[in-house]
Order: structure tokens, then sequence, then C-alpha cells
């Protein structure tokens, strides 16, 4: 008897406190991501592109790793909803701010002078093979927080439209038909998946008020 509590007290109770530690310092060098409504700043949140006969606002959300290590492959699905019904309305990926725009700009001839020389100008070429690059990002700790777009709305028109990648390639000016936000107040699941094995789940509410610029509310579900 004495010899099985010696074996319990000296063997496998310092294996099993020594697993333990593993285990916590192993959740602990983990990364840990939280997602941010960035604050209103004049000119920078919603951030304002002007046009030559208009302007248009994007707005955004941000991710921060308050981790201990990298999140790697980080990626967006965005899902909207009826706020009064949860009516699915549609589903879209996040692009990163960071992330390449799917866009090729280059110069395209346009006619041949009489001396030989040719004229051109310069050409944007839509190409979806770069979507995928703008969709995944690796997120480090102690960095300033990655940006990724959900809403573009122009000035003096009530609807919105949902924004990612796909915004260059389908819409005309990233309005996306399909993606057709009317005045009213929705409900936007982000599930944000990294590493492989990682994932965070958020809800916000997002409400479009008026024609300005400035008149979408994004707020945060909680629970």
């Amino acid at each position: 008897m004495n010899d099985l509590v010696s074996i319990i007290w000296f063997v496998i109770l310092p294996i099993l406190a020594s697993l333990v530690a593993i285990a916590i310092w192993e959740r602990r060098k983990q990364p840990r991501l939280i997602i941010e409504i960035p604050a209103r700043m004049q000119g920078k949140e919603p951030s304002v592109q002007q046009l030559e006969s208009t302007s248009r606002a994007f707005y955004h959300l941000k991710v921060k790793n308050v981790g201990k290590s990298p999140a790697y492959s980080c990626g967006i699905r965005i899902r909207f909803l009826r706020a009064d019904t949860q009516e699915e309305l549609f589903t879209v990926n996040g692009k990163w701010d960071r992330g390449p725009q799917p866009l090729i700009y280059s110069p395209v001839a346009t006619r041949v002078l009489q001396d030989g020389t040719i004229e051109s100008q310069i050409k944007e070429t839509r190409q979806d093979f770069l979507i995928p690059f703008a969709e995944v990002l690796d997120i480090h700790p102690g960095l300033e927080p990655e940006g990724f777009g959900i809403l573009v709305k122009y000035q003096g028109e009530a609807e919105c439209y949902a924004f990612s990648s796909w915004s260059y390639i389908l819409g005309t000016g990233h309005k996306v038909d399909a993606w057709r936000l009317n005045a009213g107040k929705y409900i936007v699941e982000l599930k944000l998946a990294y590493s492989g094995k990682g994932s965070l789940d958020k809800r916000f509410v997002v409400v479009n008020q008026g024609t300005a610029l400035d008149s979408i509310e994004i707020k945060q579900v909680n629970g």
C-alpha cells in the first residue's frame, strides 16, 4: 500500500502536473482575436472617397490579435439578415484592407501615329484571380488592428451595399444589386476563421437610416 502511495505521489502526480502545465501554457500562447468597431473619425471612418460627380463611404470593422502568437490564414464570412424576421439575405467573404484590389492597371494601345509611334492609355482590367489573396491574411500580436470593409454607401442614396472583393468584379462602382440593403435595420453575423482550427463568431446590428454618407450606425450585439 505504501509503495502504491509513493508511486502516485512521486511519479503519477508530477506527470499529471506537467501535463496540466503544458496544456495551460499551450492555451495561453494561442492567438486571441477580437473584432472592434472603429471610432468615428472625420474622413477616416467611414472612409470617404471623392469621385468626379459624387462621393462614397466605406464602413469597416477591425480585427486585433491580443494573444501570444500569430493567427494565420484569417478569413471572414459575413452573413446579412433582416433584423425583424431573421431572414437570411446573402453571405459574402470579407476583403482585408491590406489585401490587393482585384484590378490591374496596364497600358493599352489606342492608335498608331504616322511616324510609327503607338499611343496608349492606362486601362483598368478586372482580375478575379487576385480575390483569394485579398480574403486571407496573417494577423500578428502587438501590431495595429487589421481592417476589412463591410459596406459601401453613396452620397444622396438611401440604400447601401455589402462590400467584398467581388464588388470590384460584379458591381458598377462597387454596387452589386444582389447585395443591396435598403433603409432599415439588419443583423450582420461574422465568422472569423484562422490557423485552420480557430474561429470567432460575432453579431452586429447595422442601421441604414438616411442618405448622408455618415448615416449608417453599427453596434455589436452582446451575448
